[in-house]
């Protein structure tokens, strides 16, 4: 007999280059109800946006300002709305105007569980806004 969650799992797309040295805190969601999607370009990136029911948008810590910056552009035209979280090194000098883009930045290193709280906040205030 199948059972199944009342809740649908939620569908996150991390975009980075290849192994990234969040993989583990990654792997945290997936065993938190999280469905991955990884991509490592913006252009597959907003393919797996105009294809997926992708509610949150991750960005790795390796992934160039310059592409992040691409990425939301990406996420404004094909499913404008959906809230898009950064990974930071500690002192990775990103751009002032992320704060203006609605780009939410954590920075590492992270505490235990700390991207699965980010997540899940975001997450319910995009359900409450």
């Amino acid at each position: 007999m199948e059972v199944r969650s009342r809740h649908p799992r939620k569908v996150l797309l991390v975009f980075g280059p290849g192994v990234s040295e969040s993989d583990g805190l990654l792997a945290g969601l997936a065993g938190k109800g999280f469905d991955l999607v990884r991509v490592s370009t913006v252009d597959n990136a907003e393919a797996a946006l105009r294809r997926s029911s992708i509610s949150l948008v991750i960005a790795c810590p390796e992934a160039a300002s310059a592409a992040v910056e691409r990425l939301v552009a990406a996420v404004r035209r094909t499913r404008p709305g959906i809230p898009l979280l950064a990974i930071r090194n500690r002192h990775s000098g990103d751009p002032e105007s992320w704060a203006t883009l609605g780009i939410g930045v954590l920075r590492c290193p992270l505490l235990p569980d700390a991207l699965f709280r980010s997540v899940e906040i975001v997450l319910g205030l995009k359900r409450s806004g």
